[in-house]
């Protein structure tokens, strides 16, 4: 099998505003449900002087072999922090604007996936949150993005 398949993250969510700092998301506890994309019009709007940290839990896709390379990709604001089944993973700034829609960034998620999963976002402190204000202001899309070309 060759190409890419794509796993939409969309929701349900759970977001909860938290204090800046690097145990930020270990330390978000009231969580509120949310879709994609963040702030949604269920989600009150307002500067978030401190962080939002954004979680979602997912199952490893069925079929999954070492040989794929996995990867979560990110559109709309850049996160600052991000956790996997709460250990650190790197985020890679992938952003182009020539092109409409591109992701504006990637986790690599290669061999790091367990049968249960629990992602959560950082997104910076002081975003605008403001009605109408889409562009890189919030968190348009999450998916997962698998790349079969390199399974035999």
């Amino acid at each position: 099998m060759s190409g890419t398949h794509r796993i939409r993250l969309a929701g349900p969510w759970q977001f909860t505003v938290t204090t800046s700092g690097p145990d930020a998301i270990s330390d978000a506890v009231e969580q509120q449900r949310c879709q994609l994309p963040f702030p949604a019009d269920d989600v009150q709007r307002k500067a978030f002087s401190d962080g939002v940290i954004l979680t979602r839990r997912f199952h490893r896709p069925t079929g999954l072999t070492a040989g794929h390379r996995v990867s979560m990709m990110f559109r709309g604001i850049h996160p600052t922090a991000c956790h996997l089944n709460r250990e650190s993973v790197d985020i890679d700034a992938i952003c182009d604007e020539s092109l409409p829609g591109s992701p504006t960034a990637r986790v690599d998620l290669t061999g790091c996936l367990s049968d249960f999963n629990i992602i959560s976002v950082q997104l910076p402190a002081g975003s605008s949150m403001e009605p109408g204000d889409l562009n890189n202001q919030c968190l348009e899309s999450v998916w997962l993005e698998i790349d079969e070309s390199s399974v035999s």
